[in-house]
């Protein structure tokens, strides 16, 4: 009812009706919508196109661990199974599973797969920033909602790698932060400004926060870098490598 209001507020008794007819017609269509796409969604060669991984915080994991197929592959995420539809996404719920017969596993891998593809097929849009004769990259999709999934695979992007390989954040839903790592020096002071960009670009405000967590990869795996209060503990892979 308050949606028919605003729409007839300030208007005549004709202007009125003609919105209240409108309002109901497009109730009706959106309800036919609605039934066709819940049939869709109970064939698996119909969804297989629309099936995706979203990134959320790992502090939001409790919105969806009781009805969701989700999983913990990275440090501080959840990577969620979600229906990427035309309207918005939506958590792909674990009764679908038994309705098409196919394990979990199966799932994600072939959203993982339409997530990433989709995701290299638009690219990123790359800025660079200068500190202390450092260059850091921010990779950034505003318009993919997706671009986090990368973390998934970062081989199939077009991502700056270095000889002693990459450092790595996800600060909010658009950006990713990158330093290639050239040189084995200096790691303390490259960790504390590369820490400083993700304050910043949490700070973000019209964007969405998600982790000030910062990764090492080394082309094949993304390893987890601790911060104690801006000291940072390596990890032995690399430790290892740096030397």
């Amino acid at each position: 009812l308050s949606n028919i209001y605003s729409r007839c507020l300030n208007k005549d008794n004709t202007a009125c009706k003609e919105e209240i007819r409108v309002y109901f017609r497009q109730l009706k269509e959106l309800k036919a919508e609605r039934e066709k796409l819940l049939k869709q969604l109970e064939t698996f060669a119909e969804v297989i196109p629309i099936l995706k991984v979203k990134f959320y915080p790992v502090s939001q994991k409790s919105m969806f661990e009781k009805r969701a197929i989700y999983r913990e592959s990275i440090d501080g995420f959840i990577d969620i199974l979600v229906f990427d539809l035309p309207t918005g996404i939506g958590s792909v719920d674990k009764s679908y599973l038994t309705k098409w017969r196919i394990s979990a596993n199966e799932v994600y891998e072939l959203a993982k797969s339409n997530t990433l593809n989709a995701i290299n097929n638009r690219k990123f849009t790359s800025f660079v920033y200068q500190k202390n004769n450092e260059t850091y990259h921010l990779l950034i999709n505003k318009h993919d909602i997706f671009i986090n999934s990368a973390l998934l695979n970062l081989n199939k992007f077009e991502v700056p790698i270095g000889k002693y390989g990459i450092l790595v954040s996800v600060p909010n839903n658009a950006v990713i932060l990158a330093k290639a790592l050239d040189s084995n020096i200096n790691m303390q002071s490259i960790l504390n400004d590369f820490y400083e960009l993700i304050d910043v670009s949490i700070s973000d405000t019209e964007l969405k926060p998600m982790s000030d967590k910062i990764f090492w990869f080394n082309g094949k795996e993304l390893f987890p870098i601790k911060n104690d209060n801006s000291n940072f503990i390596l990890p032995k892979e690399m430790k290892k490598a740096l030397k």
